[in-house]
């Protein structure tokens, strides 16, 4: 069975990694904190940060590049670091090879990477 995810940021990153998540993944929302973006991505519900907390999920996929932020403040939601990770994405063209994706979890990553 897929792990259930929120991929955080509907930005750049997440437009790049958008197939190879949807294919591997189990997509249950999409969040970003700008109310411009909130509402629907693909046919899947974008929520705010604070809606986090109501999902049912194993994992939370962090796209943005900026992403200390963010991690301090999902971990002031609650959120335990080990449902964390966050997607580094190397050079800026428009496409992505699986060479280009770096990854990074918190707590000692006991899922495993699919992308």
């Amino acid at each position: 069975m897929a792990q259930k995810v929120i991929v955080y940021g509907v930005g750049k990153n997440c437009q790049r990694l958008w197939n190879r998540i949807q294919t591997n993944y189990s997509i249950v929302a999409l969040v970003d904190a700008n109310i411009q973006k909130q509402g629907t991505y693909h046919g899947h519900k974008v929520i705010s940060p604070q809606e986090i907390i109501k999902e049912d999920f194993d994992l939370i996929i962090i796209t943005p590049s900026q992403y200390d932020e963010i991690v301090k403040m999902l971990l002031k939601l609650g959120i335990h670091r080990e449902k964390l990770l966050v997607l580094f994405l190397r050079g800026g063209g428009e496409r992505t090879f699986d060479s280009d994706i770096l990854w990074c979890c918190f707590g000692g990553c006991q899922h495993k990477m699919q992308i």
